[in-house]
């Protein structure tokens, strides 16, 4: 349990793409477990001798987990219990496996301080409002919360938001004093980029710079030249976050000689394709001008 433990704090991955006992590499946790034997006598002599069960099986790890779970829902639920008003917080994604998931978090006052627990990551195979609002009922259901959820906050998708059919609606049946809020990062966000949108240089400006990313993102050759040169990484845009944009600015204001070079080397130098030398050209003025 201690070293499923580790792996979770860590955000390491239980499983080794090959957990056999010849493999070089059988995974974090069974390469933990098995130096921790070396360590310890009795569970060295378990390993070697249990005829039943080890323990270390995906079977039992799986097992653990969802007792681990139980357990840290429990908790929640006593912590909820003491609290006088909940929030939820929810969104949808898809992760990189390119799995649509919905994040699930609750938010409540605990100890005279704001806490946010995460509740679950669910798998979701109907994106419509109806599919989505049933996912958050079903898995709030066994907590005491129709009279003290007093939030729900969501981004701005029509399906999450819509004042009749949207998931906030829907969610409003069962939970009637669950106001709606539209998440402020996401309201930051959409609020500069229409302000920005509305300027012809203002938008270019923040175009450009979104470019810086991609062109040395999309090839590992740029990208070692700009390492080799500025010692350091671009950082990446993110559309819905505003603070990222924040972050290259300054990236970028701070790192202007180290970019000029990298392009005039580009230009300059034998070796590189015709397209990374036209964008370094392009971006190279547009550096110049900013």
């Amino acid at each position: 349990m201690d070293c499923i433990k580790f792996c979770g704090v860590h955000e390491l991955p239980l499983r080794g793409h090959d957990e056999t006992v010849d493999s070089n590499n059988r995974g974090v946790f069974l390469d933990m477990v098995s130096y921790t034997a070396t360590l310890d006598s009795v569970l060295n002599d378990h390993l070697e001798n249990s005829k039943v069960a080890k323990g270390t099986s995906k079977t039992n790890k799986n097992g653990i987990l969802d007792c681990m779970y139980k357990v840290y829902i429990e908790e929640i639920k006593s912590e909820i219990d003491k609290a006088n008003f909940v929030s939820l917080q929810a969104n949808e994604t898809t992760d990189v496996s390119c799995r649509s998931q919905l994040v699930i978090i609750l938010r409540y006052i605990k100890d005279s301080q704001p806490v946010e627990r995460f509740l679950a990551f669910i798998d979701v195979h109907d994106r419509t409002a109806t599919g989505l609002t049933h996912l958050l009922k079903e898995e709030l259901k066994s907590f005491s919360l129709i009279k003290i959820l007093i939030a729900q906050a969501y981004d701005g998708a029509a399906v999450m938001n819509g004042s009749r059919n949207g998931v906030q609606s829907l969610m409003k049946e069962v939970y009637p004093n669950a106001h709606y809020v539209h998440c402020y990062a996401h309201q930051l966000n959409l609020i500069l980029r229409k302000v920005c949108s509305s300027n012809k240089r203002i938008r270019t400006f923040f175009s450009t710079l979104s470019g810086f990313g991609v062109f040395f993102t999309s090839s590992p050759k740029r990208n070692d030249l700009l390492r080799e040169i500025s010692k350091k990484q671009v950082p990446r845009v993110c559309e819905t976050r505003w603070n990222f944009r924040y972050k290259i600015v300054n990236w970028i204001k701070e790192n202007k000689t180290e970019l000029l070079e990298c392009f005039k080397e580009i230009v300059n130098e034998e070796g590189w394709d015709d397209k990374s030398v036209w964008e370094s050209v392009g971006f190279k003025k547009s550096l110049e001008d900013f």
